[in-house]
């Protein structure tokens, strides 16, 4: 009798990590699924309003329309609209953009977008994934404001929009920046105490680069194989 109580108990501990693994994975679909779409119509509305197709106000009307038309719709307040169109253009010059399914939005102004070639790993396809959309969003205002506003971003006067924008006028190349490639940094003895700098030390090494700096700090790294030029 107690061998088959001990049958059924492991019995119903197979149920029941299947039942676990499941809802995870439904959860991480759900997840993957919504990022998609948001980045699809955060793509439609910058195509619409940075191009002034678009007048003002059309986010605050659009936002009204869809509630009427889909009554209960949550996550489309024109403060969240606003955060698609944020994440989509933080996001576009990634080619993990590039590699999402084809979202509907994307063809109905008749625009397509370029084959650039994909150099994205699955990997990091499904590490950008498993992060949810308000997680992407404080990450992308933390990164830009944290130093800024504490004063150790020199801007002379401009912001961090304004110095984004310029490095685009002058043909400045972004650097992918991936999650699975910042979740192994912690291999890097941690020789500097600002964890930004770190990261910027582990992708500069990850992807051969030099490093153009005036803090003498990072010449700490050159054990590791860091180029500084400070």
């Amino acid at each position: 009798m107690s061998e088959k109580i001990e049958t059924y108990r492991d019995a119903a501990i197979r149920i029941k990590n299947a039942v676990l693994q499941s809802r995870y994975r439904a959860a991480s679909s759900a997840n993957a699924e919504q990022l998609n779409l948001y980045i699809g119509v955060g793509n439609y509305i910058s195509a619409n309003t940075r191009s002034g197709k678009w007048g003002s106000g059309a986010i605050e009307a659009i936002s009204q329309q869809l509630q009427a038309e889909l009554p209960g719709l949550r996550g489309f307040s024109p403060a969240n609209m606003r955060k698609m169109r944020l994440f989509y253009e933080e996001w576009n010059h990634v080619d993990i953009i590039r590699s999402l399914p084809t979202n509907e939005l994307k063809a109905i102004d008749g625009s397509s977008e370029s084959d650039a070639p994909n150099a994205v790993s699955l990997e990091d396809i499904e590490a950008f994934l498993r992060v949810g959309f308000s997680h992407h969003i404080e990450i992308i205002f933390k990164c830009k404001d944290l130093k800024y506003s504490i004063g150790k971003l020199n801007l002379s006067g401009g912001t961090p929009d304004d110095l984004m924008a310029a490095l685009d006028d002058e043909s400045f190349d972004r650097l992918d920046v991936f999650p699975g490639i910042w979740a192994q940094s912690y291999q890097l003895p941690r020789l500097h105490t600002d964890p930004f700098d770190h990261l910027l030390v582990w992708e500069a090494l990850t992807n051969d680069l030099t490093v153009l700096s005036a803090d003498k700090k990072l010449r700490a790294y050159e054990s590791e194989g860091l180029r500084v030029i400070s």
